[in-house]
């Protein structure tokens, strides 16, 4: 890893819309340098982690079980489609909007962030 940046991050400096960026989101943000598109790329993960820890706060569980996680995901789904509908100005930035909360509760639901059910 590039010394430079791994003391910028120690120094608490580097942070994330005021948030100061965790270990891993800093080693992932750091690999991404190394990609062709590594700069789109993490510009879209950046917003996503913001909108990640904005979930996680008001909604500590994504659903009380796989299959409410699942419904909340496709009703994510559904308002993709439905701003592609519409195709209003300005369609692309809320469609945007949208991508990104489909990305969030997809990202949750891996990582298990449901209740669960007890046999």
């Amino acid at each position: 890893m590039d010394k430079a940046w791994w003391d910028w991050y120690k120094s608490g400096q580097l942070k994330l819309n005021a948030v100061k960026l965790d270990e891993v989101e800093f080693r992932l943000l750091l690999a991404l340098r190394m990609h062709k598109d590594g700069d789109a790329i993490a510009w879209v993960l950046a917003g996503d982690l913001d909108r990640l820890r904005e979930a996680r706060a008001k909604h500590p569980k994504v659903g009380e079980n796989v299959y409410h996680a699942l419904g909340a995901l496709s009703a994510e789904h559904g308002e993709v489609c439905q701003e592609l509908e519409k195709h209003r100005e300005g369609w692309e930035k809320r469609m945007d909007a949208e991508l990104q909360d489909v990305r969030v509760v997809a990202l949750r639901m891996s990582l298990r962030e449901y209740g669960h059910d007890v046999d």
